[in-house]
């Protein structure tokens, strides 16, 4: 799945800090996950990830 630019920037313009810091953080969880090759760590996170930003930006309007 390929995101846009203007929805990521969007999503993360309307995060406070501590979004931003787990957001920050899972981008740091994914990394360890395509380094060990574990597919289905890469896949857990990068779904509540996505499925935050979803929320984030539905909530924004």
């Amino acid at each position: 799945m390929v995101v846009e630019q203007p929805v990521v920037r969007c999503t993360a313009a309307r995060y406070h800090r501590a979004e931003l810091a787990r957001s920050a953080h899972e981008h740091g969880e994914l990394v360890l996950a395509f380094t060990a090759r574990d597919a289905e760590s890469a896949q857990a996170v990068m779904t509540g990830h996505i499925r935050r930003a979803l929320h984030a930006f539905a909530a924004a309007g």
